[in-house]
């Protein structure tokens, strides 16, 4: 039997389907329990009071019972699409859940994720912060100032370093990245000789959100909301 054969026997079996992988995938495929890859994202770039398209995408488990919930506040969103269960030739599986939304500023997006006797919650997410220099924080000597965001989505997001309020226009940003779970990171630097009674801070506005971290003379973070 090929392997439409087996996707066949697998669509009349969908009530057996744990055992009927188990004893019928062919040799040499997967058998064992691999966890699911989770990316949590939206179709277009997050803004607050504009409709949009939440998404939760499932990959690369096995075995293919698996349940996936989209929550606003940590409550399930009604009316969610769930596509089909589909499988690549190494019998892992992955599917797709998504549901429009129209995000407001204080409203918190997951998706809850039940593999096996195992659930994990994926957030659409905030940015983590870090703000450190290179060197210790000496006065009157030369060093660069670094903010390091990580962690979140959607990409939009705007970092600014400050000297005492005031933008430093020559600072540095590096190109965009990301991670397998669609969760992006970049980093914001520029040179600088820190003086007494200086106040250096990194501005982060993500998804409507403003919050401003402090550097201090040993690298020390304060978040200053």
């Amino acid at each position: 039997m090929d392997e439409r054969g087996y996707f066949s026997l697998l669509i009349l079996s969908q009530q057996g389907l744990l055992g009927w992988t188990e004893k019928w995938a062919p040799v040499g495929s997967s058998s064992r329990v691999h966890p699911p890859k989770v990316q949590v994202y939206s179709r277009n770039p997050g803004e607050f009071g504009t409709a949009n398209i939440l998404i939760c995408h499932t990959s690369n488990f096995h075995p293919p019972d698996i349940e996936i919930k989209l929550m606003k506040d940590e409550v399930e969103i009604p009316n969610a699409n769930q596509t089909d269960l589909a499988f690549k030739q190494d019998w892992r599986f992955h599917v797709t859940k998504s549901v429009t939304i129209t995000p407001q500023k204080g409203e918190k997006y997951t998706c809850k994720v039940t593999h096996g006797r195992n659930t994990k919650v994926y957030a659409w997410a905030a940015p983590e912060v870090q703000v450190y220099s290179r060197e210790p924080g000496d006065f009157n000597k030369l060093n660069t100032l670094i903010c390091y965001v990580r962690n979140f989505h959607p990409p939009e997001i705007r970092i600014e370093l400050l000297k005492n309020g005031q933008e430093i226009r020559e600072a540095r940003q590096t190109d965009l990245a990301f991670e397998e779970n669609w969760h992006y990171h970049l980093t914001k630097h520029v040179p600088f000789i820190p003086k007494s009674g200086d106040k250096y801070t990194c501005r982060v506005t993500h998804m409507g959100n403003t919050k401003v971290y402090e550097w201090g003379e040993y690298g020390y973070v304060a978040d200053m909301n």
